[in-house]
């Protein structure tokens, strides 16, 4: 029979074993590494799930940038009505508003479309508007300029968001001068030199991640005058996307 004296000293016999304060102890130990363990394992699967989740947002943005890409490159110009053509596409650069939304006929693997594009910068959102064409909509009506009612149309159509948390938009037309010159406004009537066509397409889209939006959000940031720490989470936080479009459809 083992004796209070044997499992205090640990000895019985004269052979050694372990008492029960030891045992005690080792458990203590064992726990307290298997407690930071699992918090090292809770910490690594966290950053993952960040990190994959800050991966997909981004490829959401990048796809909606080549959406946008894609839809310029293919954009509609047909020379046969180059007499009263003045261009199909809408864009005002005269103001930063006026950058951040365009209108336009492109040429997609279904037919033709009607797509406008805006920022809302309210809601942080890059919004994309489509109308097939229809026999309202002909070939001859989509290429003249004047205020013609397919425009308004596709502009009062519901749009869908292609991508999120966008913090600036801006497009930049371009035309066939060497050095390229930016185009403010695109002319409202027909003259012997006027623009059917932007030789370049420049668009350049910001968008910050949700957990750096979350962030600033808890700080009370205003975005129109960070701070410079909220700048510096601001930069962090962000990733920015361009594209430089070439519309070569012989029209210069």
């Amino acid at each position: 029979m083992t004796s209070k004296t044997d499992i205090i000293t640990g000895k019985r016999n004269g052979k050694s074993f372990f008492t029960l304060l030891e045992v005690l102890i080792s458990m203590g130990v064992f726990a307290i590494l298997m407690l930071a363990l699992m918090q090292f394992f809770v910490s690594a699967q966290a950053v993952v799930e960040r990190t994959s989740e800050r991966t997909a947002f981004y490829d959401d943005a990048r796809i909606a940038m080549n959406l946008l890409a894609n839809d310029l490159a293919c954009t509609f110009y047909e020379p046969e009505y180059d007499s009263s053509q003045y261009t199909f596409m809408y864009y005002d650069g005269s103001t930063s508003e006026g950058k951040t939304k365009i209108t336009f006929a492109t040429m997609r693997s279904d037919g033709l479309a009607e797509v406008y594009y805006f920022w809302d910068k309210t809601n942080m959102q890059l919004k994309l508007a489509t109308l097939k064409e229809t026999a309202n909509f002909s070939d001859a009506t989509w290429v003249t300029r004047p205020n013609s009612t397919w425009k308004t149309t596709v502009q009062a159509a519901t749009p869908v968001v292609i991508a999120e948390n966008v913090t600036s938009f801006e497009i930049i037309l371009k035309d066939n001068a060497t050095p390229a010159n930016p185009i403010t406004e695109l002319p409202s009537s027909i003259s012997p030199n006027y623009i059917k066509l932007p030789r370049l397409v420049e668009v350049t889209m910001k968008v910050i991640s949700k957990e750096t939006l979350e962030k600033l959000k808890a700080m009370s940031a205003d975005f129109s005058s960070l701070t410079e720490p909220q700048q510096e989470i601001f930069n962090a936080g962000t990733q920015e996307f361009k594209r430089i479009v070439l519309i070569d459809r012989g029209q210069y």
